[in-house]
């Protein structure tokens, strides 16, 4: 299922980052190294702690706890992207996965959540649902554009791009959400799985994510 890029090291135009979570045995996503890039930090846990799990017979990431509520992670990546850049990720399979469970990509964040407004790509796969949000430090959410009617399957391809101070979010190259931001300073890209704002957000175990992927214009 796992892509994979011909040269070594990255050639011009290549990814800045790249995992296609290859493991020789089931590690926590701290512990992982990716094909391309230096690792993940595990950047901020709301609730009790948990990880994002490397799954050595599928090549995927997973939640490793079930968990209704506020609950969830975020994972960062190093190194951090500069300028504009995409995004882009894979959803293995939508069998048994609960309309409630929720994938963020966060993006332009300081690990602190101090001094970067920063922006949010929201996704329900299972509930058809988009929406780009930010968060105007210390405390001011803005949503920007939302779309409660998007196609997920098997296998489908999130892609976002990041200008300037537009996101634009695809899905299988369709894009499906876009709009303007004030999250504009360099800073960190984050995955998250779980929590957000809505209590009813999810983390479930059968949501897998394959082939992460950010490339630098």
């Amino acid at each position: 299922m796992s892509r994979r890029w011909l040269f070594w090291p990255t050639p011009a135009g290549g990814p800045l980052f790249f995992d296609t979570f290859t493991a020789a045995s089931d590690e926590n996503l701290e512990d992982h190294t990716p094909d391309i890039g230096t690792d993940w930090s595990k950047d901020f846990v709301n609730g009790a702690d948990f990880s994002f799990v490397v799954v050595a017979a599928s090549d995927t990431i997973h939640s490793s706890v079930d968990s209704t509520g506020s609950r969830g992670a975020l994972y960062g990546i190093s190194p951090a992207p500069t300028g504009n850049y995409t995004v882009e990720y894979t959803i293995v399979s939508l069998t048994d996965v609960h309309a409630e469970s929720e994938i963020d990509i966060v993006l332009r964040y300081d690990a602190a959540f101090t001094t970067n407004d920063y922006a949010v790509v929201v996704i329900y796969p299972a509930a058809s649902y988009v929406e780009i949000r930010e968060w105007e430090l210390p405390s001011t959410l803005n949503i920007i554009d939302f779309n409660d009617a998007v196609t997920f399957q098997d296998g489908s391809v999130v892609r976002v791009e990041v200008g300037t101070s537009t996101i634009t979010v695809y899905v299988d190259d369709v894009e499906v959400v876009t709009g303007t931001t004030i999250a504009t300073t360099d800073g960190e890209v984050g995955l998250v799985l779980g929590f957000g704002e809505d209590a009813g957000a999810r983390l479930d175990t059968d949501l897998h994510i394959d082939d992460f992927t950010v490339t630098e214009d």
